[in-house]
């Protein structure tokens, strides 16, 4: 495994828009851990063989992509393929579980930039499997507890229920403020909780925060606003 902290994760863009290009090299810029090395509208078995990035980003679908996926992992093997995608399939999910790509976005999601930083980072340095959100007509079609690549983090434990119920919140993409409006509390409260969930999970950052509690699953929990039944505050 590399280590994030010696040295960029170098990132290479292969994507024939671009407009989905500049917005990912703007996001991924803006974040010293990411490194993008090559922009690759067509070309990109070529590219990845030049470069041997860490990461290889994708806006495909994944089912007319089985040819260049087989060429990538050949040209350049020991780069983590994530695919962005419009519409979730079952090739997307095959090549998932199998490990032939590492991370399955719906395009909705590259809006929420510090969750796909956080994502993408989990990607490239522990090859975690990830898949954000899987949403199909026929959700029984699918196992889907083979997307729930969950491990144990220290400290979980030690949080409180509104400690749990805030992070939640917060994963779902809330400010600190529409957290502490909806449940009616200070947000010197919130700000309060998320420095004592960062410490109890040891979180440095943020970002860290959110990758931390991703694999913990606590990303799962039941959302929403109750009226007094986790007390104040």
């Amino acid at each position: 495994m590399r280590s994030a902290s010696v040295l960029p994760v170098t990132v290479l863009l292969a994507d024939p828009s671009d407009l989905t290009r500049l917005g990912l090299r703007a996001l991924l810029e803006s974040d010293a851990r990411f490194a993008v090395v090559g922009d690759a509208p067509t070309g990109a078995v070529a590219a990845s063989e030049r470069l041997q990035p860490d990461l290889i980003i994708l806006d495909r679908p994944v089912s007319e992509s089985v040819g260049i996926i087989d060429l990538l992992r050949r040209t350049s093997p020991s780069s983590r393929l994530a695919f962005l995608t419009t519409t979730f399939d079952l090739h997307g999910y095959r090549a998932l579980v199998r490990g032939d790509i590492r991370g399955y976005f719906l395009e909705d999601f590259a809006g929420q930039g510090i969750w796909l930083l956080a994502a993408l980072m989990l990607i490239a340095t522990a090859g975690a499997l990830i898949a954000v959100p899987p949403v199909i007509e026929q959700p029984n079609a699918l196992p889907w507890e083979a997307f729930d690549v969950q491990v144990p983090v220290p400290g979980v434990d030690r949080l409180t229920e509104r400690e749990r119920h805030v992070l939640a919140l917060l994963l779902e993409g809330l400010s600190d403020q529409e957290v502490a409006t909806g449940l009616s509390i200070a947000l010197t409260t919130v700000e309060t909780h998320v420095r004592n969930i960062s410490l109890k999970l040891g979180a440095r950052t943020r970002i860290h925060l959110g990758v931390l509690a991703t694999r913990a699953g606590l990303h799962e929990l039941p959302l929403g606003f109750p009226d007094d039944s986790l007390g104040n505050p």
